[in-house]
């Protein structure tokens, strides 16, 4: 609820926001800034050796062109998010101040951090399915889904993608512990739109509906899985969701 001045969104879309308005990038020559931006995200919310920035955003240039590159960019970035303070600069290296600045990736983590399977044992904490809603609401779905990929992107997009999946199975395996097996068929749906290919959030929806007698549904899950697969990646479903789909016709047909 904080009135954070600058917000940044790389889940699902790539957006910042000044004072609550929409930034537009209209400019071409805003490229590099932007990808400082998302390099910084990508990294974490501690500070990045100014270097290895460079390394990884002017890999064609050399020693002190790339550090002047980075510099240039750091100007231009603290223009365009209209106060200079929003990116600190300090003996070398470069962080997104915290202060200025909510990033929904880095909200994310610290929920997912909260559901991590040792910290609730060691708490004893019993999960309900309200707690996966602010992970349901900031992870809207692959990180910089529309860019051009660089290698630090796919790194941050397949942790953030690992911890969601973890989420959704944490707070829905507490349903299953529970045979509350409606409420786990539900957040395993809601997860499923935020990240249609997660094939092992299918097959703990297939085995949901498969407690409930539900074999319409299931089958239904398993073909959307094999459809998502299929057509988004070119694969075919693995041995464990085939094996889901031999148990729905033995006990659809008993």
């Amino acid at each position: 609820a904080w009135p954070w001045p600058i917000k940044i969104y790389v889940l699902g879309r790539f957006e910042v926001q000044l004072g609550g308005q929409v930034l537009e990038f209209t400019n071409k020559t805003q490229k590099k800034p932007l990808e400082l931006l998302k390099a910084l995200v990508a990294k974490g919310p501690g500070s990045v050796e100014q270097s290895l920035i460079a390394q990884e955003l002017w890999m064609d240039s050399e020693g002190d062109t790339a550090e002047s590159a980075v510099r240039m960019a750091v100007h231009r970035l603290r223009k365009l998010l209209a106060n200079d303070a929003a990116i600190l600069v300090q003996e070398g290296r470069l962080r997104i101040n915290p202060a200025l600045c909510w990033v929904d990736a880095w909200a994310f983590e610290n929920i997912c951090r909260i559901l991590e399977p040792n910290v609730i044992d060691s708490r004893e904490v019993a999960i309900s399915p309200i707690q996966s809603l602010p992970v349901l609401r900031l992870y809207r779905g692959e990180a910089f889904s529309s860019e051009a990929l660089q290698p630090w992107m796919l790194v941050a997009r397949d942790r953030w993608r690992s911890k969601f999946l973890r989420a959704i199975r944490v707070v829905g395996a507490a349903q299953e512990t529970s045979s509350a097996w409606e409420n786990a068929a539900a957040i395993y749906q809601a997860g499923l739109e935020a990240d249609p290919l997660c094939e092992e959030i299918y097959q703990a929806l297939i085995n949901c509906y498969l407690k409930q007698g539900k074999m319409a549904e299931a089958y239904s899950a398993y073909r959307r899985c094999r459809d998502a697969l299929s057509i988004r990646l070119g694969v075919k479903p693995s041995a464990k969701t085939e094996a889901l789909r031999e148990k729905i016709a033995m006990q659809g047909a008993a």
